[in-house]
């Protein structure tokens, strides 16, 4: 199919003999110039007042985050819930050399591994939380097979 063919076809040829002559009146270039240029200059003003915007935004949203997380946090910031023959002093007691101290420093692996050793529990879930900033433990208990107690030095000690 190299050659030539005398069949009339419905499809358009790839090139034209023919070649159009565009007449543009240099009047309308220049306008339409001007009025892509004003187009541009806006579009750039809306650009640059987006990124001036958000990144105000995010400047401020990262310092309120920095200054809560390294503030300070005490055993008064701090949630218990799952608790029924522990109390709060004794955990208070148990995990006061991590306090105080700011949330960022906290390891919450740290003092679950922690808990897990000192205290008579199953397990124990801590999670962080900086707006308000407070430490939140859910504790899981074991389940008592038995209960015992005796006098020791004329005190009830419970087992």
């Amino acid at each position: 199919m190299d050659g030539s063919t005398n069949v009339q076809s419905k499809m358009r040829p790839l090139k034209s003999n023919t070649r159009k002559t565009k007449k543009l009146n240099k009047n309308k270039k220049i306008s339409i110039k001007k009025d892509s240029n004003i187009f541009k200059n806006k579009k750039f003003f809306i650009e640059l007042w987006q990124f001036i915007f958000f990144s105000y935004t995010s400047i401020i949203l990262i310092f309120i985050f920095t200054n809560q997380a390294w503030r300070p946090i005490s055993f008064e910031q701090t949630k218990i819930t799952g608790l029924s023959g522990i109390t709060k002093n004794h955990i208070k007691e148990t995990i006061s050399n991590f306090y105080p101290k700011n949330l960022l420093e906290l390891n919450p692996k740290e003092i679950e591994s922690y808990l897990i050793k000192k205290l008579p529990i199953k397990n124990v879930s801590i999670s962080r939380k900086f707006f308000p900033p407070e430490i939140h433990l859910n504790f899981i208990e074991r389940e008592p097979i038995a209960f015992a107690s005796r006098f020791i030095a004329k005190r009830l000690r419970k087992g």
